[in-house]
Order: structure tokens, then C-alpha cells, then sequence
């Protein structure tokens, strides 16, 4: 009887248990399906939902000729989403993703830890990388086969022509949606270039991949306008590389060069080129240096004679034959003016006193016809000490002294380019305005923006103005054509074309605000066909070997000009311009070196394999000098006293 109802017991107890326990799985479920399932359906959703940013493509940048600058090419990105990453598998991930993608263990298990954004809410995507993967590492993740870890397709910039036209170009950054101009063109039109991110949004299972049939959105990314530059890709190669030899020749710490059409203001090529250092031989400028065209002032020197001289014919105040008793030397208030060669008393007209490049005659042009204020507004006149409007970052508006700091020695100085800066592109302005029949032109390196709305829409550009009358301009180039053919610049010839130009070599100042003596920057800028002007172009060494920029610059100026009339298919303008004095000229420049050409591959090799025997002779010498007794052949296979270079003969 005990045993019944012991029994009987336990089954109530039972009964009243199980009752109790569907009673909680009852309201349990009457909760969860009734009371909370909308909330709980939205947030398995959530955990399903996918909802990414998609990059959109940036804007290809052309030449002029249509050819591919920069554009963005399609690559693979590693990212995680932490949310499926277990806490517990960290540190195993992480083991087996380093050595895959070359990173830290260390780094990588910070990133695969779980995250919220900022409104809270689980983060669900993280770049592991921003290193584009190669096809390698894709297929080696492929085999991992981690569940969490995938790659993405997004685009990245790519440069076709490596460092060719670099500055100009400029960089990007890679930023968590897209790419972000950081440099150059890049910087300046980077709202251009940027597209609009797109969106995606879809269901994904417990191993990352899509559930098919499942809710999908998507709003494509927009892709970024395109530029479409001024540059020559071909002529730009030229440029740089010719650049790069009499770099490398001249042993220059730098070189600057651009070629501009007179007429519409189009840079053809620009460019820059660093001398040998310890980072390497002489080269090509890089994305990551600032475009010294524009950036960069240097005091010009004799190429700045041509605006004295155009503006006190423009004011009546002299004429190219006009007559002028020049000596080698002048007092200038407490100091002098010489001129870089020494002469007596001559009398030159203007014309000549610009074919010598005579600092005295210059100088005296300028107190005859200028006083401070007037010398400040010439200079200005001609678009000193303001910028260019190129539309490249950075640009540089050169220094001018204030008229009431010239002092007694500034109106002499500032007529043949010393006391004053300016960068290589206002100085080409110049040029290019002397050209263009005295009229200015407004320099611009981007022709043309494209867009899938309204296709291509050129770019405007300010008008130009009247700087000086056409007869002067015609009358200041006929002077510069004589530079060549008669005066300093044999070496700008270019055969078949009349070529103006004007040679320039100015001193560098030192820390202590002293000129350094044979520490120069030699220049030269010109035109051509010279009575039917198609290009201009400068060109600037920085501290070369030879002094002077009719020797170091204006062979450098012929050969990129030569390619680039025929490119242009300028119609030659003769048979041939080689001046009569070519030949003493060539000569002279065989003596030092030089030959009037720039020299290419093992030929600069031989150059400096020359001058370092040079140098090692004249060591020798001196060390005879100071010392009767010893032997200057001794230690060389050579008479040393025989070897010395000599000195530069003087050329402006």
C-alpha cells in the first residue's frame, strides 16, 4: 500500500514538474513567437544583412593624345568580417594568414578582434590589408578557405608610364572607400576624378557566402571624370631622358625643363631630373617631389636682360641701334657691374649688347631709361611676382624687392637678373609672350574634362593682354635670333629652323646671403621657327660642371626642340641655320668637353671618366706647385702639367 502511493507520488510530482516546465516553454515561446518575434526576426535579419560600400572607379588621365597617364585597373583586397571570426581561433588565424600576406601575427590578431562601428552595432567588414594581393596570394586563401576571411575586387591607380611625368601627375592615397589625391593633378582635381561610391546589401550564411534568392540591393558606383592633359607622353619621355644625360654629363645637383606652344598656352612636357646622389644616378623626378617648375625660383640672370630691353623700347626710350659707349666695368652706388668678359671701352648698339649678354651695357640701359619704380613695374609687366595659372599645386609668385629696397645697387642688378627670383615657367612666360607677337599667354597643362552627361568640356582660359606692341616683340626677337647665330648660343642651333633665344648664368647665393663663386645655375630659353614662332621652351641646370648655360643648357634645348618641330610637324624653315661660327664654336666646346651635343649611355661614362683625371691631374700639379721637388708624374702615367683643363672661356 506504501508502495502505491510512494508511487503515486512520484508520478504527481512528475506531472507537476512537466506541467510546470511546458508552462515556462509555453510563455517562453508565447514571448519569443508572439510578444518578441517581430524584434527577433529583425535581428536575425541583421545578422544575415550585408551592407557594403562600393568604390567607385576614379577618372582616367590622358594625354593630349589620348594615351593612358593614369588610370585605375581592378585588383583583389583581403578583408574579415570579425563578427565571424571566434575569439578562441584568433591567434590560429592569424598564424596561418601571416606568412600569406607578409604581416605581423601580432598585427593581424588586433584586427580580426570584434569591433562596432560607431553607432554600436557589430562591425561586419575590415580591410586585413591595403596592399593589393597578387594572384598568388588570391589562390593561396582560396585554400585556407577561413570562414570570415574573403577578398573583394575594388580599383587601383596604376600608372602606365611609371614616373614619367610624375610631379605633374602626382599620387594618391588609398582611404577606407576609394582613392584620394594627395599630389599633383591628382590633388587639384581629385572632386573631378572622384566618382560616387556605390551600394550593396544581400544575405549571407554562417560561412560568409551569399544565400541565393534572398533579399538583394544594389546601387552602382558612378565612376570619376576623366582629364585629358596638354602633355605629350612621347615628348615628355624625350624631355626627361635628354634631361637625365646632361644631368648625369654636367654632374648638375638638378635639372628643369619645359616645352610650351606659343599660341595656345599648352605645356607639352615639363620636367625634372635630380643629379646622382646616394639614393642613386642621375634621374627621373618621382611622384613624391614637388613639380620645381613652378615651385622652385632661382635668380635668372641674363635671361631676364630681354625685358629691360623690350621695355625701354616699348617706352621709346632706346632703339636696337641704339648707341651706347660700353665699358668692362662701371660703378653701381658702393659696388660695381663687370661683365663676365673682359673688354675695354666698346661701342655697342642694343643689338649687340644683348647678342654679348653685357650686364654693363644693360645696366646702363636701365638708369637711362627706368628709375626704381619703373624697373619694378617692367618686371611685373611681364607676369613677375605673380603666378603663371599653369593649374599645378603649389605654385611659387617669385621675389621682387619693393621699388624703395633697391637701394643704389638694385635698378642695375634687377635689369640683368640678379636681386630678384622667379620659377622656370614665368621666366618662360616671358618667352612665350615675346613670341606670340608681344601679347601674353595663359600656360595651362589640362585641355579638357570628360564626363558619361556631358562629354567633353574643354576648360577655359583667361584671355591674354597686350604686354608689349608687336613691333617690339618683333623687334626683341630679331635681337635673340643673333644670340644664336652670332652671340653666345651656338649650341641652341637647331638645324633646319631660326632659333631666338637668350643664354643665362646666374651665381648662387650661399647661407651667409653671399653670392659662392663658380657655384651657377646656367639657363637657357628660346623660340622656334624664330619668325613664325610654334614652341618655346627653357631649360635650367642646377650647379653643373660647365658655367655657362650656352654650353651646359642650349644643347639641351636643341635636341628636345628638334623632336619636338618634327613631332609637331613644324615645316623646317631651312636648309640649314648652323651659324658660320659653328665651327671655332664646336671646337672650343671639344676642349672642354662639349661638343654641342648632349651626350647619351657610354659616352657620360667616358665624360666623367675624363674629368676625374682631369681633377686627379691638377691635384698633381698643384702638389708640384707647392712642392719643387716633387715630381708631378709621379703616381700617374701622365704629365700632369700637361692634362690641367683649362679654364672656361667665357660665353655671355
Amino acid at each position: 500500500m506504501r508502495l502505491v502511493e510512494s508511487g503515486r507520488a512520484r508520478i504527481t510530482a512528475l506531472l507537476v514538474a512537466f506541467t510546470l516546465l511546458f508552462g515556462v516553454v509555453a510563455v517562453r515561446l508565447v514571448h519569443l513567437q508572439v510578444l518578441s518575434g517581430d524584434e527577433l526576426a529583425r535581428d536575425a535579419l541583421e545578422q544575415r544583412l550585408v551592407d557594403r560600400t562600393i568604390p567607385a572607379a576614379r577618372g582616367t588621365i590622358f594625354d593630349r593624345n589620348g594615351r593612358d597617364l593614369a588610370l585605375d585597373v581592378p585588383r583583389e583586397f583581403v578583408f574579415v568580417d570579425p563578427s565571424m571570426v571566434r575569439d578562441e581561433y584568433r591567434s590560429e588565424y592569424a598564424r596561418r594568414l601571416a606568412p600569406v600576406l607578409g604581416i605581423d601575427a601580432i598585427d593581424l590578431y588586433e584586427d580580426l578582434g570584434a569591433a562596432t562601428t560607431p553607432a554600436g552595432k557589430p562591425l561586419r567588414f575590415r580591410y586585413l590589408s591595403r596592399t593589393p594581393l597578387t594572384d598568388r596570394q588570391v589562390r593561396q586563401l582560396d585554400v585556407l578557405g577561413l570562414p570570415g576571411v574573403a577578398t573583394v575586387t575594388e580599383p587601383d591607380r596604376d600608372y602606365p608610364g611609371d614616373d614619367l611625368a610624375a610631379p605633374i601627375l602626382g599620387a594618391v592615397q588609398r582611404e577606407q572607400y576609394g582613392l584620394k589625391g594627395l599630389a599633383g593633378l591628382e590633388k587639384v582635381y581629385d572632386d573631378e576624378l572622384t566618382g560616387t561610391p556605390g551600394r550593396v546589401v544581400y544575405e549571407r550564411d554562417r560561412e560568409g557566402r551569399e544565400i541565393p534568392h534572398t533579399r538583394r540591393e544594389r546601387t552602382p558606383a558612378v565612376r570619376g571624370n576623366d582629364l585629358i592633359l596638354t602633355i605629350d607622353s612621347s615628348l615628355q619621355n624625350q624631355v626627361e631622358q635628354t634631361l637625365v644625360d646632361q644631368v648625369a654629363a654636367q654632374q648638375a645637383r638638378r635639372g628643369i625643363a619645359i616645352v610650351i606652344d606659343v599660341h595656345t598656352g599648352d605645356v607639352l612636357a615639363m620636367a625634372t631630373a635630380h643629379g646622382a646622389d646616394a639614393d642613386g644616378p642621375a634621374r627621373p623626378a618621382d611622384a613624391e617631389d614637388r613639380n620645381r617648375a613652378v615651385t622652385d625660383v632661382f635668380e635668372p640672370g641674363s635671361t631676364n636682360k630681354i625685358i629691360t630691353v623690350a621695355s625701354a623700347m616699348d617706352a621709346a626710350c632706346v632703339a636696337p641701334e641704339s648707341v651706347f659707349d660700353v665699358p668692362g666695368r662701371m660703378a653701381n652706388g658702393d659696388a660695381f657691374v663687370s661683365d663676365d668678359h673682359v673688354h675695354g671701352l666698346e661701342r655697342w648698339n642694343t643689338r649687340t649688347i644683348i647678342s654679348e649678354s653685357s650686364n654693363v651695357g644693360t645696366a646702363m640701359i636701365a638708369k637711362q631709361c627706368f628709375d626704381a619704380s619703373g624697373m619694378d613695374a617692367a618686371l611685373r609687366n611681364f607676369g613677375y611676382g605673380s603666378t603663371s595659372g599653369v593649374g599645378l599645386p603649389d605654385e611659387e609668385d617669385g621675389i621682387l624687392k619693393p621699388p624703395d629696397e633697391y637701394y643704389s645697387t638694385g635698378l642695375a642688378t634687377a635689369s640683368f637678373g640678379y636681386g630678384m627670383a622667379a620659377t622656370p615657367m614665368q621666366v618662360l612666360d616671358v618667352y612665350t609672350t615675346i613670341a606670340n607677337g608681344g601679347r601674353s599667354v595663359q600656360p595651362r597643362i589640362v585641355r579638357a574634362t570628360v564626363d558619361d552627361e556631358r562629354g567633353r568640356r574643354e576648360l577655359e582660359i583667361a584671355p591674354g593682354r597686350q604686354v608689349v606692341t608687336e613691333p617690339t616683340a618683333t623687334a626683341m626677337a630679331d635681337m635673340l635670333i643673333g644670340v644664336v647665330a652670332t652671340g653666345t648660343a651656338p649650341c641652341a642651333s637647331v638645324r633646319g629652323y631660326e632659333v631666338a633665344g637668350k643664354t643665362g648664368t646666374a651665381r648662387k647665393v650661399g647661407a651667409d646671403g653671399r653670392y659662392l663663386e663658380g657655384v651657377n645655375v646656367a639657363s637657357f630659353v628660346g623660340f622656334a621657327p624664330a619668325r613664325a614662332p610654334r614652341l618655346a621652351a627653357i631649360v635650367v641646370l642646377d650647379e653643373p660642371a660647365g658655367r655657362y648655360g650656352g654650353t651646359t643648357a642650349a644643347p639641351v634645348f636643341a635636341e628636345i626642340m628638334q623632336f619636338a618641330l618634327r613631332q609637331e610637324r613644324v615645316v623646317p624653315t631651312a636648309a640649314s641655320t648652323a651659324p658660320a661660327q659653328w665651327d671655332a664654336a664646336a671646337a672650343i666646346a671639344r676642349e672642354r668637353g662639349n661638343d654641342c651635343s648632349v651626350p647619351h649611355g657610354d659616352e657620360i661614362d667616358q665624360i666623367l671618366a675624363d674629368r676625374a683625371e682631369r681633377a686627379r691631374a691638377a691635384e698633381l700639379a698643384a702638389a708640384a706647385a707647392a712642392d719643387p721637388e716633387l715630381d708631378p708624374a709621379d703616381g700617374d702615367p701622365s704629365n700632369a702639367a700637361d692634362t690641367v683643363a683649362g679654364t672656361d672661356p667665357p660665353d655671355e
